[in-house]
């Protein structure tokens, strides 16, 4: 809101998966988009510190041009989570991912592998998640945040590669038996923590604190409820901060089903990371067929990758149910496999056969032209009028002044008969009306 209490979109690109900007809508659905699964098995379990699994525990991140990846791993001689050893991998495609030789841990004694650590500092180490720190000293630019026996521990690097262990005791004062994950939010100027807590099941809390190293008490943002199968809880989060868009975080939470001793993900959206919903109750990456390598059990990793107009999400994909993971039932276990959307593409804003149309709030802008990240199906248009703040539509921006769009663009410009060019409406008050028909509208910009 700006000081009017009106919308203020600036410049930066918003997300339509919700009905945050609607003072009325009719004849629109909001869909859930799940992403292409590739089939791709981009990182395997061939090396013999990996000879019991790969855990589902994972983090990818662009760096410097290149993609790096983070992974737990395990050999057969698991007894506890807390045995974890900690590897990492790289790629200048998103496909394929080499282990390179660091020579920093010794493994039936050798040094050539791509284990980082075997356990930070000497203690405990498990479900972590790594992150890049725009705020910290050189030293500290990387960081790591992992249970550590009953609460969570922080780690610190120059580089991603050689860390140290925090020492000063627990970060955050919660058993999250599961992957913990952090990162600095620059909307909030905080750090941001989501974890697992144990309330009437396996839900996600959420802290945040301007110091990493100490963070308050987490409360639940996150959990089941009487819409979902009783035998249901959220096992995960792989939470973001998504980077392309303003006010935009999004959660992918592995659903187990302990009926089936089964997990799928589930996607959750939210404008502030604190109040979240769920568009639709369906799976966001869905298990596998029957003997496929995801067929029993999905997790997504954490961060994704960018490459031109997709986006890549690494997810965990296993035969082996949840309470089989033992080295009795397990040899060179999991496949991290690559899944593929279009951008913005989590949820699409969807018009059928029979027209929609929605107004939103009166906002604010301060770009020059407007841009739609839409799909127009078939013999199906899109339409956009801007009215001013009291809603009566602007001279020469009306529905019948606006040139249809059409086709598939993440970056569609709209145009009037009389051109493109809005900045003689920037910082007005500004109300866009759509139209459409067999369209699916997924991000709007009023771009410079």
């Amino acid at each position: 809101m700006d000081r009017e209490g009106l919308l203020s979109v600036g410049d930066r690109k918003q997300l339509l998966f919700d009905d945050a900007f609607f003072a009325s809508h009719s004849g629109w659905v909001f869909r859930v988009c799940p992403p292409h699964k590739t089939g791709e098995r981009n990182v395997v379990a061939d090396r013999p510190w990996e000879s019991f699994i790969i855990n589902a525990w994972h983090t990818v991140m662009e760096d410097g041009g290149r993609y790096r990846m983070w992974y737990e791993a395990y050999d057969k001689t698991y007894t506890s989570d807390f045995q974890a050893r900690y590897c990492y991998a790289e790629s200048t495609d998103g496909i394929h991912w080499t282990k390179p030789s660091l020579g920093l841990e010794s493994f039936d004694g050798s040094t050539d592998n791509n284990i980082l650590f075997n356990q930070l500092g000497g203690g405990p180490t498990h479900g972590g998640t790594e992150f890049l720190d725009p705020t910290a000293p050189p030293d500290e630019r990387y960081k790591f945040i992992y249970l550590a026996g009953d609460g969570v521990g922080a780690g610190l690097s120059a580089d991603g590669i050689h860390w140290h262990r925090y020492e000063g005791g627990h970060v955050l004062a919660v058993p999250s038996d599961t992957q913990t994950v952090a990162f600095w939010d620059d909307k909030l100027g905080r750090y941001v923590c989501y974890c697992r807590l144990w309330t009437h099941n396996r839900t996600i809390g959420r802290s945040e604190s301007a110091d990493f190293l100490h963070f308050p008490a987490a409360m639940e943002v996150l959990g089941c409820d009487a819409l979902d199968p009783p035998d249901t809880d959220m096992y995960n989060n792989a939470a973001i901060k998504y980077p392309y868009a303003d006010n935009a975080y999004f959660i992918f939470t592995s659903m187990y089903h302990h009926g089936t001793d089964t997990l799928d993900v589930q996607l959750a959206v939210s404008r502030d990371g604190v109040h979240w919903s769920r568009p639709e109750r369906k799976p966001f990456i869905a298990n596998g067929e029957p003997g496929e390598f995801d067929d029993a059990a999905i997790y997504c990793g954490v961060g994704l990758l960018r490459m031109g107009d997709e986006l890549s999400m690494y997810y965990f994909g296993s035969r082996v149910k949840h309470n089989q993971n033992e080295p009795k039932w397990v040899s060179y276990g999991g496949t991290y496999s690559r899944a593929v959307l279009r951008l913005d593409g989590y949820v699409a804003l969807v018009a059928g056969t029979v027209p929609a149309e929605f107004t939103t709030y009166p906002l604010t802008f301060s770009g020059s032209h407007l841009e739609l990240n839409a799909q127009v199906r078939g013999g199906g248009f899109l339409r956009v009028e801007l009215q001013g703040g009291d809603g009566a539509p602007l001279p020469g921006f009306g529905l019948d002044d606006s040139v249809p769009v059409t086709g598939d663009s993440v970056g569609r410009a709209v145009s009037w008969k009389s051109g493109a060019d809005l900045s003689s409406l920037a910082g007005k008050p500004t109300r866009m009306r759509v139209v459409a028909r067999d369209a699916s509208l997924y991000a709007f910009q009023f771009a410079r």
